[in-house]
């Protein structure tokens, strides 16, 4: 079981908020989640969002508690998609989140799919493709598919991930982990920001076909040419940058950088390999830069103080029998790892 936090921007969505919010409710169905928190940002709407959100609020209040926490939020300013969402997030208390956008191109029973690949996979992200082989999709818009195409394409290409919709609403990752991401952008920027940075923060990245009926532009759909020119600068962008880690006390951001020097990790795991032997305890492994290199062994414990870190960690162990994680804390002797044959190597 595993709780599940929707993060929702709104902006100049009368019509449609109430409806898509409504739609949410199909969470209650699944096996899968024990408690389901949606929060609503109102981004400062200059139509009737505000009022048909506060008719909502009061609807739902009235209604018998269930698994679903109802949070409605709002901005005195417009700042955007992005600024929405980190408001949004920072209230976020469930173990997984969700982007959630407040109209009907995405349907949320196929968060249900999502969440299960959570639970089945230890996935660190997952993201809702709409061009995976979907049930039902909406036809329109080939040339907005061809730019979405070439984004995800460039993606891929940054990332060396092989992403099918780069540029899809429903991202679900870690709640934890993407509190640690420092996220800038405060419009579809966003898309090609998280993915990028999910990609160099390793996370176990999985895609689920996704129903999408999109919207056109009389419907009120926003994004349009510019946007897409705002992202192939943000593609660029975030390649090249490497905050990837929000400051801690635990240089978080030190490790990320070390992360991007390969030949570096493989050189000190190099000098010490020929004295490893097989059950090896590794203490302070931070997100597992020498483990890559160091592996596989008969058993091999990777251990670190840091719950984050830890995280980084167990991502790393779907695929590797022999690779277990384990809280360690060097002035605690009763938080060391114990083998019944012991350690016959320590890093």
């Amino acid at each position: 079981m595993t709780s599940l936090s929707v993060l929702v921007p709104a902006y100049n969505e009368e019509h449609l908020v109430a409806t898509s919010l409504e739609r949410l409710t199909v969470l209650e169905e699944s096996p899968h989640l024990e408690r389901v928190e949606v929060i609503v940002v109102n981004d400062c709407s200059r139509d009737r969002t505000a009022e048909v959100l506060r008719e909502f609020e009061r609807k739902v209040a009235a209604r018998p508690k269930g698994k679903i926490e109802w949070i409605f939020l709002e901005h005195p300013v417009n700042q955007g998609k992005g600024a929405a969402i980190r408001t949004a997030l920072a209230r976020a208390s469930c173990e997984l989140s969700v982007i959630h956008d407040a109209d009907l191109e995405y349907h949320p029973r196929d968060l249900l799919r999502i969440v299960r690949v959570f639970v089945e996979e230890q996935a660190d992200a997952v993201f809702g493709s709409r061009f995976a082989g979907a049930e039902a999709r909406r036809v329109l818009h080939y040339r907005h598919q061809l730019g979405n195409k070439l984004l995800t394409f460039l993606t891929n290409v940054a990332t060396d991930l092989n992403l099918t919709d780069m540029e899809t609403c429903y991202k679900a990752v870690r709640t934890e982990l993407l509190k640690s991401i420092p996220l800038f952008s405060n419009d579809f920027r966003l898309e090609p920001e998280l993915s990028i940075k999910l990609s160099k923060r390793g996370a176990r990245i999985f895609e689920v076909p996704i129903s999408y009926s999109g919207r056109t532009y009389q419907e009120g759909k926003k994004i349009n040419w510019r946007d897409g020119v705002k992202a192939l600068a943000a593609i660029v962008r975030f390649t090249l940058s490497d905050r990837v880690y929000t400051a801690d006390a635990y240089g978080s951001q030190i490790l990320g950088r070390l992360a991007r020097a390969p030949r570096f990790n493989a050189w000190m795991a190099e000098v010490i390999r020929p004295y490893c032997g097989q059950r090896v305890l590794e203490i302070g492994s931070g997100t597992g830069n020498m483990t890559c290199n160091l592996v596989p062994r008969q058993r091999y414990v990777a251990s670190d103080i840091n719950p984050l870190y830890l995280e980084s960690l167990k991502a790393l162990t779907p695929d590797r029998p022999y690779l277990t994680t384990q809280f360690t804390d060097v002035t605690q002797a009763d938080s060391f790892p114990r083998l019944p044959e012991g350690f016959d190597t320590v890093v």
